[in-house]
């Protein structure tokens, strides 16, 4: 986030009521803008096979080859995205720039490589069509690639070619799918997925130009990366644990009563996956706010406490910087619940006379509104996650998403087991639960800040020479 920060900073600065506006505007087209388009663009993909009266089970098809392919290239990315965002941050901070260019490289070559064997295994004995798998392939391979883009955009200023990349590509899916159905005749469902491959690929091509053009110097560390397994096995798990975490609930109910088999390849819930779905966007506002937050009050605070210590400050200074520092980050953070827990009621309160309209009644809209309740936990959960890996408190970010992953499997099971009712229910528990350990754990840490900073850390650090370190040298070579 250090790269938005400095982009928000001078616009919050002036204290500008307009300005502020624009503020969040630009941290909303920055952190969920990609996902809004994404979003926008299913959805015009989805009103335009249904005005051609394609048949719903082959719309089903098209949606699930879609989900899997998002869920499942984010599982593979997930904890490499969370040590790719340590090494670059750190690679900035020592001016090593041209280190970081390699290591994108790297991590797509070793991603995909990993990634495409997972998809061969899955689609190899798929009933389906080739051109269909290979469309849906295509796309989930895409995915994997744009997901690692994105921890380096994070570092780039010019963020307005990265809106305009997919906002192109975006444009160029929807173009795509008309002249390829109503012109080139092809498939419905076959394609729209070819112009996902198209469009995916034009977004690519212009956010890896802007990341080049950014970092235009290279070294040929292309694995050096991979060093942070070993001296940072943690950072790889929290955030695959999380990431496991959030879906867990859906595999789950894919094997329930509400499961349906489509095109003898996918498994999947429609009906609860559609009321996830809208209960992930009741969460987008709470993403901007955080970012907003974090990067024009709390960092701040947090950049004055240990320049204090840095700097050489008396204990007056430094315990006078770690209350207001302390004081700033409880304000935030319970400013943050508040408002996004009136987003999320308010949102339950305007889906009843909503959703009903676009299809979700009954128990659909049960589900949704234990969801949207169980997804507010959740992001709360998360973002006070991320405030402990600023303080480097891996440890209990990794036993916080580690225990909301066996939570949320072991509750959703529970509930699906105690019947319609219920679901929902286990990720409501599941998120509360990892809620209260993660503010207790923060609690924790800023009362023993003073041992962490001075007492916890390794007084001298030695190079890393291991067998393991030699050989991602080697790699590189």
């Amino acid at each position: 986030m250090a790269g938005i920060g400095f982009e928000l900073k001078k616009l919050f600065r002036q204290n500008s009521f307009l300005l502020s506006i624009r503020g969040y505007a630009y941290a909303a087209f920055v952190t969920v803008g990609p996902i809004l388009s994404c979003i926008g663009v299913l959805t015009v993909l989805k009103e335009l096979l249904e005005y051609m009266m394609v048949s719903y089970m082959e719309r089903q098809l098209f949606l699930a080859a879609v989900m899997y392919a998002f869920i499942f290239s984010l599982m593979i990315v997930s904890g490499f995205a969370m040590m790719l965002s340590r090494y670059v941050s750190d690679k900035i901070y020592k001016e090593e720039y041209e280190d970081i260019l390699p290591s994108l490289y790297g991590a797509i070559c070793l991603c995909t490589f990993l990634g495409g064997i997972a998809g061969i295994l899955f689609y190899w004995h798929s009933p389906l069509s080739l051109a269909f798998k290979y469309g849906s392939y295509i796309v989930y391979m895409e995915l994997i690639i744009l997901f690692l883009l994105m921890v380096y955009v994070s570092a780039i200023k010019d963020y307005k070619k990265i809106v305009y990349g997919f906002l192109y590509g975006t444009l160029t899916i929807i173009v795509c799918a008309y002249v390829f159905i109503v012109h080139l005749r092809m498939k419905e469902i076959e394609g729209v997925l070819y112009a996902m491959d198209i469009g995916f690929f034009v977004t690519i091509i212009f956010i890896m130009r802007g990341v080049q053009r950014f970092f235009n110097t290279k070294s040929k560390k292309y694995f050096d990366f991979l060093i942070c397994f070993q001296e940072k096995p943690r950072l790889f798990l929290i955030n695959f644990f999380y990431t496991a975490g959030i879906y867990i609930h859906n595999i789950l109910f894919w094997q329930s009563d509400l499961g349906i088999t489509v095109g003898d390849t996918f498994i999947a819930a429609p009906l609860y996956d559609i009321s996830t779905f809208y209960a992930v966007l009741t969460i987008l506002p709470a993403t901007v706010i955080f970012v907003v937050k974090v990067e024009t009050t709390f960092y701040d605070k947090y950049q004055q406490y240990f320049e204090a210590i840095v700097g050489g400050g008396g204990l007056h200074d430094i315990e006078t910087a770690k209350k207001h520092m302390s004081e700033v980050l409880e304000r935030e953070l319970i400013f943050l619940m508040e408002i996004q827990l009136l987003i999320s009621v308010a949102a339950i309160v305007i889906g009843v006379g909503i959703l009903p309209v676009m299809g979700i009644s009954g128990l659909g809209l049960e589900i949704f509104n234990f969801l949207t309740l169980g997804y507010y936990t959740t992001a709360m959960m998360f973002m006070i996650m991320t405030v402990l890996l600023y303080y480097d408190d891996q440890k209990g970010a990794l036993w916080i998403s580690f225990v909301f992953l066996v939570l949320n499997t072991v509750l959703t099971y529970v509930s699906i087991r105690l019947g319609e009712n219920y679901y929902g229910v286990g990720t409501i528990a599941a998120g509360a639960v990892s809620l209260l350990i993660s503010i207790l754990r923060l609690k924790y840490l800023l009362k023993n800040i003073d041992y962490r900073v001075f007492c916890s850390q390794p007084i001298i650090t030695r190079p890393n020479n291991s067998r393991f370190a030699r050989f991602v040298r080697r790699l590189g070579a």
